[in-house]
Formats: structure tokens, sequence, C-alpha cells
């Protein structure tokens, strides 16, 4: 990867996490006050949810032709330079 696909890679994958961390912060207040909340807010939450995790699948695949073909050809864990190999 060169510098700008990186960069788009560290992007995409910053808010794809910011918008991951605000479905877990409003699942564990959907979770909390479950009994009390109406049908059609639990209906707008799990729509809001669903449209965040569709974006998020498409925002991170539309980043994958940052990767090389050779390294999505090799997924396993010692193909990650990050992994230690005695481990």
């Amino acid at each position: 990867m060169d510098r700008e696909q990186v960069r788009a890679v560290h992007e995409t994958a910053k808010q794809v996490h910011h918008a991951l961390a605000g479905i877990l912060t409003s699942l564990e207040l959907v979770i909390d006050d479950f009994d009390t909340l109406s049908p059609e807010l639990k209906a707008r939450f799990e729509d809001s949810w669903h449209k965040t995790y569709l974006q998020a699948i498409q925002d991170l695949s539309d980043s994958l032709p940052c990767f090389s073909p050779a390294e999505q050809a090799d997924p396993s864990p010692a193909a990650d330079p990050l992994v230690h190999q005695d481990q």
C-alpha cells in the first residue's frame, strides 16, 4: 500500500469504529430500558442499527481494493506481520 491508501484505510476504520461504538452504546441503553420503550422507539433503534451496520459493511468493502491481491489471498495468522510467530 502507498501512504494515501494507508490513510484511506485508517480513515475508513476510524469511521466504522465510531459508528459501531455508537451502536454499542445505544444497544446498552435499549437493553437497560427494554421493557419501558415503546414499540415505535424500538423499531426506530432497530432501523438505525441496521442502516449503520449496512453502511459499515459498505465502507469496509469499499476500502478492500487498497489491499494487494497477495495480502487478500492469505488471511492466516502466520501471514500477519503483527502476529508473533511464537504465540
